[in-house]
Formats: structure tokens, sequence, C-alpha cells
């Protein structure tokens, strides 16, 4: 501290003044010596002699000064001692402290560095989590569009023609069913008629054979009456009527022209009935009634119930189940789910519109 203070004034050494004071001295000596020119030598060294005695005096006060301040320096050590006592034992507690904070900027640091990579890896999530936000905000954006494809009004419209259809079907099912019965019953009633039919038409066969029996018959028996060698009913019967009439007495032959004239006339239509018969009612009729493919039983009564009234009472049935099955699984989940649909349509047209979207 006292080499502070000296520090802090201009120094002063008084060695020099002295070895001048010295010198002036000895020169003063050798003056008396010297001739010539050693008064003025003189003069200007007492006058130097003065100028150091003024600075030796200016010395001697400040070096009392100097005693005084280093007095005072000497109580002001004690008392920077202590203070400097003071100060290092709280420069120790800031090195405590520093070396504290120290341990605690390395364990920030460290918990910063964590802190860090644990920020980059939310930093990264947050991306990744605006992308999916992004990628979100597109499939919203999609379902939107499906959204407004209006899919529900096709669905309730189709809904309402398959019911309306349905439901007009079933309305028609009792006309139906009950014209099934009246036809499996007419059927029925045909099939037991078909014995009936063939045996009248084995008895038409039988009474077309005995009309060609009995035409031939006549045949021969008017042959045996005409002369000329003629053949067919109508020649025969003709040759007959003429050789009646010619033996017949005066008198009867217009009655009897007459009836032998219906009686050929009738006689020449039975071959054409018979044959007409033959062609046009047992030819179509009788293959129809009797056993073999071309029965009714195989060509009518059996496609008609087996391919017909069968399948038409079982679509019945089906059309009730098929009904039962649309109502049950189709149009009422279906129309539960659409009124869903259309409450959540209106809540999220309320979001939107609270929030701004």
């Amino acid at each position: 501290m006292p080499n502070s203070l000296h520090s802090s004034r201009p120094a002063v050494n008084p060695a020099p003044s002295r070895r001048r004071f010295l010198l002036n001295a000895l020169g003063l000596g050798a003056a008396g010596l010297v001739v010539g020119g050693g008064a003025a030598w003189t003069k200007n060294q007492m006058e130097a002699g003065a100028e150091a005695a003024a600075h030796a005096q200016a010395l001697q006060t400040q070096l009392t000064e100097t005693a005084n301040a280093k007095a005072a320096l000497g109580l002001s050590v004690t008392d920077l001692q202590t203070q400097l006592a003071i100060l290092q034992t709280r420069l120790d507690v800031v090195l405590t402290h520093n070396a504290e904070l120290a341990t605690s900027l390395s364990a920030a640091q460290q918990a910063t560095t964590f802190l860090q990579t644990q920020l980059d890896a939310r930093q990264a999530e947050l991306d990744a989590a605006n992308t999916r936000l992004v990628q979100s905000s597109e499939l919203i954006n999609l379902y939107a569009l499906l959204d407004g494809v209006n899919l529900d009004a096709a669905v309730e419209a189709g809904l309402a023609a398959v019911s309306g259809g349905l439901i007009g079907s079933l309305a028609l099912a009792p006309t139906v069913r009950d014209g099934l019965t009246q036809a499996a019953a007419a059927l029925a009633d045909f099939e037991a008629w078909l014995p009936d039919v063939e045996t009248v038409v084995a008895w038409v066969g039988e009474q077309v054979v005995k009309i060609k029996a009995g035409l031939m018959a006549i045949e021969l028996a008017a042959q045996r009456f005409v002369t000329d060698l003629v053949t067919g009913l109508e020649a025969v019967f003709g040759g007959l009527i003429k050789f009646i009439l010619d033996h017949l007495p005066f008198g009867f032959g217009d009655d009897v022209n007459r009836a032998l004239t219906v009686t050929h006339a009738l006689l020449m239509t039975l071959p054409d009935v018979a044959d007409g018969l033959n062609a046009q009612v047992l030819g179509k009729i009788a293959p129809r009634v009797t056993a073999g493919a071309h029965h009714w039983k195989n060509t009518l009564v059996a496609p008609v119930r087996d391919q017909a009234l069968s399948p038409a009472n079982e679509l019945l049935t089906r059309l009730d189940e098929t009904n039962t099955a649309f109502v049950a699984s189709l149009q009422t989940p279906a129309q539960t789910a659409l009124a869903r649909r259309a409450e959540l349509r209106q809540q999220i047209a309320a979001y939107r519109e609270a929030h701004n979207l």
C-alpha cells in the first residue's frame, strides 16, 4: 500500500541535490585557487545552491507530508486489511457459489441439451402431426366430396321404389294366390275329365268304323241290283235308285224318288263325315288322350302344374319372405341410418358455423 501511495504522487530523489551541493562546495574551493573567471562561476554556483536549498526545503516539506500520509496510510492499511479479509471471505463465498453455479450451469447445460433433444423430437412430432393434419384435412375434404354425392337421396328413392313395388306385388298376391288355387282346381278337374274324353274318343272311333262298315255293306247290297259294272257308293246307289224307280208301279215314282234322293244325299255325306271325324277329331284328339308322349298329362297338365302353378306358389311365398327380409334387414336399418346421418350433418353444419370452419 505505501508503494501505491508513492505511485500516486511525483517522486523526489534527494541524492542528486546533495551531490550537486558537494560539487558546488568543491567548486568553491577550487575557485579560490583559480584565477580569472572564478567569481562568475561562483556566483552561478551560489545561485544554483540557493535553488537547491529551495528544492531541499520543498523536498523536506514533501517528506513531512509523506510521513503524515504514511502514518495515515498505516491506519488505512489496517482497515484495508480488515476489509480485504472480509472481501476474501466474501470472495471465497462467491467462489463457492461460483463453483456451485458452475456445477448448476453444467447440469443446466446438460438439461438444456436434453431439452433441446426433446424439443427436436417434439418438433419432429409436431411436423409429423402437421403433416397428418394436412392429410386429415384433405381426407375430410374427400369425405365432404363423398357426402356431396347425395347417396342418401338415391338410397331413399331406391328404398321407396322397391318398397312400393313390393307393396304393390303383395297387394296382388291374394288375388294371384286365389287364381292359382282356382287354376289348380281347374287343372285337377281337367285331368280327372281326361279319361272321359278318352272314352268319348274311343266311342267316336267305333262309330266311324261302324259308319264305314255300314256304307260298305250298303254298297255291296246295292251292287246286286245294278247290272252295270260300276264301283263307288255314289254310282252303285244311284244305279240302285234307277233300278227301283224303273220297277215301281205307276203313281209311286215321285214320292219314292224324293225319298230316295234324300237318302242318297244322306248316304253321300256319311263318307265325308266319317273321314272328317277320323282326320279332324280322332287324328288330333286321340294322341292327346291316349297314353304316349303327346298325352295332355305330359304336354299340358304336368308342365302347367310343375312349371307354372307350383313355381308361382313358391314365388308368392318367396315374395312374402323377401318383403319381410327387406323390411327387417334393409329398409328399417337403412332408414334409421339415414335419419342418423341427417342428424350428424346438422351437427357438423352447426359445429362449422360455430367455429367458422
